[in-house]
């Protein structure tokens, strides 16, 4: 597992990726990854919400991405397994 570094500067909970243009025209990195439970019926699916920030705060993609069965029993047991399901499946790394 990464080690994950979670920056109290930003509301929520955001960890610190390597920077890179979430979009092709951005003109700045992002530089955050914010996850938060969509929604959970506390047994074996859930939807997660992301979305990466740049160092002002600034949201420049964002999406959902569901969980379920074994998966669901594995993310959900830390918010690192959850931070780190959403990067995995990104392909983003932790700075």
């Amino acid at each position: 597992m990464a080690t994950i570094n979670y920056d109290t500067a930003f509301p929520g909970l955001a960890a610190k990726i390597t920077p890179f243009k979430a979009v092709f025209n951005d003109t700045v990195n992002v530089t955050h990854l914010r996850v938060t439970i969509a929604s959970d019926n506390q047994v074996d699916s859930a939807v997660l919400f992301w979305e990466v920030l740049d160092d002002q705060k600034l949201k420049h993609a964002s999406a959902t991405i569901p969980i379920k069965g074994d998966e669901y029993k594995n993310v959900t047991t830390s918010k690192d397994a959850i931070f780190e399901f959403v990067a995995t499946k990104l392909g983003i790394t932790f700075a």
